[in-house]
């Protein structure tokens, strides 16, 4: 319901009804019309309360017309489509209260300030910006402002974590390794590589990184970099390019764990930094 007449469209009359008021004062509502929040939200059948000097959303209502989903913590608000879970809008608390705002809106009004920021938060795979206040490019006065919420941050921030976190962890470097090659093929560099292979160390994060011709030189980089760390243990998924690794790791006492099949998530760590060397890999390009 509203105060505001100007805000409301399709406007009609209805049955007098009684608006309550959290004084317990009360009121009554002579008409009702279309409310328009954002270009990708529009509420119908909202009251126009002539008492009323601000404009108040029913979070039952708003989910029940739009059929998203609703996130609440102590200082924001989420509203997200259900099944795409793009980000509809956001608000922010204050006073108790949650200020409901277009993202597009916040991005616009925002604009001149953060512009670079953001440009740039995206281009380096969607850094935190605090990471990016750390970057000569925004020294001194140009600190990076944060641009509002970055839809792609927030969907990848919900992904669901189907194990739990594993409290085995290693003692000290090149004791466990984990890795993993991927392809991209719209994009090819000036060696001809289309193929890398990351591989990170589990207990100092260390990460590197081999740009591949063929599959077939995973076991050949593999033997070479074994060699080069003495590694006691290798963590992989089942590929053909790792399993028939089987009888030299078993020749120099190398523990080749493999995960489940079509459970990418008990490799994470080195699944999502393979993701983000392929994201910043694009955007540079």
């Amino acid at each position: 319901m509203t105060g505001n007449l100007s805000l409301l469209r399709n406007i009609e009359n209805i049955i007098p009804c009684t608006v309550g008021f959290a004084d317990g004062g009360k009121t009554l509502s002579l008409s009702k019309g279309s409310l328009t929040i954002s270009s990708k939200l529009t509420l119908h059948n909202v009251l126009y309360v002539k008492d009323l000097n601000c404009t108040l959303i029913s979070v039952s209502k708003l989910l029940k017309q739009t059929g998203g989903v609703a996130m609440f913590t102590d200082t924001l608000c989420v509203l997200q489509d259900r099944f795409t879970r793009t980000l509809i809008g956001a608000g922010e608390e204050r006073d108790g209260v949650y200020y409901f705002k277009d993202v597009m809106a916040a991005r616009i009004h925002r604009a001149d300030a953060a512009m670079d920021s953001a440009l740039w938060h995206q281009r380096l795979g969607h850094p935190s910006f605090s990471v990016l206040s750390s970057l000569p490019l925004f020294s001194g006065s140009s600190r990076p402002a944060c641009s509002g919420p970055c839809d792609v941050c927030f969907r990848l921030s919900r992904l669901e974590r189907c194990f739990q976190t594993v409290l085995i962890k290693p003692l000290n470097v090149f004791h466990l390794f984990i890795a993993m090659y991927g392809v991209h093929t719209e994009f090819h560099l000036s060696t001809g590589a289309v193929y890398f292979l990351t591989i990170v160390d589990d207990f100092s994060r260390a990460v590197w990184t081999y740009l591949l011709l063929e599959k077939s030189e995973v076991s050949k980089v593999l033997k070479n970099f074994m060699a080069f760390t003495e590694s006691k243990m290798v963590r992989s998924d089942n590929g053909t390019e790792f399993m028939c690794l089987s009888s030299f790791f078993r020749e120099k006492g190398i523990v080749h764990q493999t995960s489940c099949v079509a459970t990418p998530q008990q490799n994470g760590r080195v699944e999502r930094k393979h993701r983000h060397i392929l994201n910043v890999g694009i955007s540079v390009i």
